[in-house]
């Protein structure tokens, strides 16, 4: 392990990102090695945890006695459009 004073760890962490910053080719091994070690010198805050997920559900009509039907256009061979409920679509 080094043993670095603070003045010390601040020019290396300073040049680490400055070479991390002006690479070209931000995802390649050694930059990672790079970053991995950058980490180690001056760890970033730790981050809150995500809230959890919304459950959505699909919209209701009447009060959620009823659910909406999805509508199906089609288009015929002479180009006209014709919509059909879910349960009407010619098979």
């Amino acid at each position: 392990m080094l043993d670095l004073t603070e003045d010390e760890t601040g020019a290396l962490a300073s040049l680490l990102s400055r070479t991390i910053d002006g690479d070209r080719y931000p995802l390649s091994p050694r930059i990672q090695m790079l970053k991995a070690i950058l980490a180690k010198i001056r760890p970033g805050p730790l981050r809150k945890p995500l809230p959890p997920l919304k459950r959505y559900e699909p919209p209701t009509c009447h009060g959620g006695q009823e659910t909406w039907q999805t509508a199906v256009v089609l288009q015929t061979a002479s180009g006209a459009l014709a919509s059909f409920g879910s349960s009407e679509v010619p098979r």
